[in-house]
């Protein structure tokens, strides 16, 4: 599994424009929320790739089945951002609490982000796995910050682009069995 395609399939699964839909509107509690968002999942995405090896120990997962599930994680998020409107800001924790839900999570922090922390950290060690997915959580972060509307035709359009990467994510693990 190459470097550019965990960071590719870490965007797509951390929608940025998923997450700018369902941010404050409020410029300083939007800035506030995503910086609680974004170090929420970036610890949490450290502590999957750091207890990775463990994880997949005591669940009997090879690292290619894990590369399989992160694949198809990907896919299934990608698959409904192509067909479910972004979440709307109401309801929420408020003011930059809302940077722990729906922001942090369910919003950056997917399922699909957590296997793919998961078959990172066990495959490229878990310094190299923050690194790349944390870079992505970042760039998300930026995008979430800056005034860009949430809109359904640009979360379409990386969950498009999140069927691909988690098709090649899967078709990967399929292919290191």
């Amino acid at each position: 599994m190459s470097s550019t395609l965990i960071a590719l399939a870490a965007v797509c699964a951390a929608n940025p424009f998923r997450v700018a839909a369902c941010a404050p509107t409020s410029t300083d509690i939007r800035r506030q929320a995503v910086a609680v968002a974004t170090a929420l999942s970036v610890a949490a995405v450290g502590l999957l790739a750091v207890l990775s090896e463990a994880i997949l120990d005591w669940l009997n997962v090879s690292g290619s089945s894990s590369r399989i599930a992160a694949g198809a994680a990907v896919l299934v998020v990608g698959t409904r951002d192509l067909f479910i409107q972004p979440p709307s800001p109401e309801p929420a924790l408020q003011g930059w609490r809302a940077g722990i839900v729906p922001m942090g999570f369910p919003v950056i922090l997917t399922p699909a982000l957590a296997i793919l922390a998961i078959s990172a950290g066990s495959e490229r060690g878990a310094g190299t796995a923050v690194g790349m997915i944390g870079a992505a959580i970042l760039v998300v972060a930026v995008i979430a910050v800056g005034n860009i509307r949430g809109t359904y035709w640009r979360t379409a359009t990386v969950g498009s682009a999140g069927v691909v990467f988690g098709t090649l994510l899967l078709l990967n693990g399929v292919t290191a069995i």
